[in-house]
């Protein structure tokens, strides 16, 4: 004979059965229910909104985790920068003056120096998540043949290297002040 337990957690209610198991089968099935029931809490929304009593609570805590990995990204990533030798050391700061958007777009079509590579990596990193305006939903292709694949890579990757040359060139002109 065996005693199982069932329980069934809800938001604002949790339901119990206790069942006794056998092997031998009688006219209502193998086991018996030794006891069940239902215990309600309060409902954990406001009355008028319908939003969770602890949306704030949950809101400040999801900041915080956000705020702590960003911070060991950048710092995991400035330490390793600082061991490969593209940054001069792990607690460096930028030259004063120097526009990061700018070091990207001149790293498309002329060599950067160690420190510069680095610094623009690490603005890459700091940056990182802009998706911009997609005219297509992620995973749906709208390339049907295989020139037309071909031609909506080459098109995809161009864009991403052109990326930051316009906010580079908007950052260098008065247009911004």
């Amino acid at each position: 004979m065996q005693t199982l337990w069932g329980f069934d957690l809800g938001v604002a209610s949790v339901g119990f059965a206790v069942l006794c198991w056998s092997n031998r089968q009688s006219q209502h099935g193998a086991g018996e229910i030794l006891a069940l029931g239902v215990r309600t809490f309060t409902e954990t929304r406001d009355g008028k909104s319908k939003e969770p009593l602890n949306a704030e609570r949950r809101s400040k805590r999801l900041f915080r985790r956000q705020t702590r990995r960003r911070r060991w990204r950048r710092v995991h990533l400035r330490a390793l920068l600082a061991e490969e030798g593209l940054l001069p050391a792990e607690d460096a700061t930028p030259p004063p003056g120097q526009d990061p958007y700018e070091l990207r777009s001149r790293g498309l079509t002329s060599r950067l120096s160690a420190e510069e590579a680095g610094w623009a990596i690490f603005h890459l990193l700091k940056r990182r998540g802009f998706q911009g305006s997609r005219k297509v939903a992620p995973g749906q292709n709208v390339a049907e043949t295989d020139e037309e694949r071909e031609a909506e890579e080459k098109a995809q990757a161009l864009a991403a290297r052109l990326a930051g040359r316009p906010l580079a060139a908007y950052l260098q002109s008065d247009d911004h002040l």
